[in-house]
């Protein structure tokens, strides 16, 4: 005679049931997130920082302490010295970080310039969603005596666009001789720029989506330039 499953089976079973239901949840709040552009691993890292699991830093897709310039490409006119990246010729000069060209990173990022000098000249440029290299497509956030402050411009085949999209006067800046942080957030069609992580510059525009990273000097410019990352948005 066939015996009837016993209470502990049909517990077991039990368990079973609502832990596929738990898992099914959990699955569908992560998709939901998803799609409304919410960082998981910022939900991580605030569930980890409330149950005292320290601090949780943002993922990183490329760094370069500038050890040398083998990450970077058309580097001509620039050099590594004591650790920093410096160029040493007058003159249009634009490199273009090779991890951010060839490796998939987000739409969404922030590039950091953790120490920038410049010495001499009128300021460097910090490139940012570029489609190409050549002839360089892209955006650029860079301080422009021109519009004595800092603005962000468009490039086109090569071409900057006139006037930038955005500008914001800095007359009493103090640039040369002084170590600065640079930091651009670009998220969306909107662009963020912090010196010293302070907000400098903010501006919008929806042409590029997606694209990578370089660096940029004119004129008779000379800066020196350390421990650059691509990081997500914290």
């Amino acid at each position: 005679m066939r015996g009837t499953p016993g209470k502990t089976a049909q517990h077991g079973q039990g368990v079973v049931e609502y832990g596929l239901i738990l898992v099914l949840a959990v699955v569908v709040v992560l998709v939901v997130l998803q799609a409304l552009g919410v960082s998981l691993q910022d939900v991580f890292c605030r569930v980890a920082g409330g149950l005292g699991g320290g601090v949780c830093t943002a993922g990183k897709y490329c760094t370069e302490s500038f050890d040398s310039l083998e990450n970077w490409a058309n580097s001509t006119g620039w050099t590594i010295q004591e650790g920093k990246a410096c160029n040493t010729k007058d003159g249009e000069l634009r490199m273009y970080n090779t991890c951010s060209q060839k490796n998939k990173i987000p739409k969404d990022y922030v590039v950091t310039v953790d120490s920038a000098v410049l010495y001499k000249g009128n300021g460097y440029g910090v490139f940012f969603r570029q489609q190409s290299t050549n002839p360089t497509t892209g955006y650029v956030f860079q301080y422009d005596p021109g519009y004595k402050g800092f603005i962000f411009r468009k490039w086109v085949n090569g071409w900057e666009l006139s006037p930038p999209f955005a500008v914001k006067a800095a007359p009493n800046f103090d640039w040369w001789n002084t170590n600065h942080k640079i930091k651009v957030e670009v998220k969306g069609s909107t662009f963020r720029a912090y010196v010293d992580d302070e907000l400098v510059l903010t501006g919008t525009d929806t042409t590029y989506t997606e694209g990578g990273v370089g660096l940029r000097t004119w004129d008779s410019t000379r800066v020196c330039l350390d421990d650059l990352a691509i990081s997500d948005i914290p």
